[in-house]
């Protein structure tokens, strides 16, 4: 990938040692990367369960990037907040309409790009539905 560091790559058709490290070198990509074994605590902060709606990530993900979680079903469509996002279907055959009128239907595997001038999102269908957002303001 283009956007990782890479512990592993045999099998992978690449060069890990030259494209395993997003061109930054391998001592500082990997001070990135923690080598100890977790506290039971510390491995249990990262686990979060299913829901709908924002989903609390693992503490400090905020500071990066948000995630809800939408899984409308017959009759319960879900109405996501305007704001940019990566809609990611991971599940099943929805329907995303914008608030300004543009819609199109997408099936598991499709990825779309939401503007922040495309308002309010509606998500008829049944499915689930990944919204990735950047940062809090």
């Amino acid at each position: 990938a283009d956007l990782s560091i890479l512990l592993e790559w045999e099998g992978f058709e690449l060069d890990g040692p030259r494209d395993g490290h997003l061109g930054i070198g391998f001592d500082r990509a990997l001070e990135a990367v923690t080598t100890s074994a977790l506290a039971p605590d510390d491995l249990d902060a990262l686990i979060v369960a299913a829901g709908r709606g924002p989903v609390r990530l693992a503490a400090g993900a905020d500071r990066y990037f948000r995630l809800e979680r939408w899984q409308p079903s017959a009759g319960s469509p879900c109405s996501v907040a305007r704001g940019f996002g990566v809609i990611a279907i991971t599940d099943g055959r929805v329907r995303i309409a914008s608030e300004n009128g543009c819609a199109l239907d997408a099936v598991a595997g499709a990825t779309i790009l939401a503007p922040y001038a495309a308002g309010r999102i509606e998500i008829v269908g049944e499915g689930t539905v990944l919204v990735c957002r950047p940062p809090a303001p």
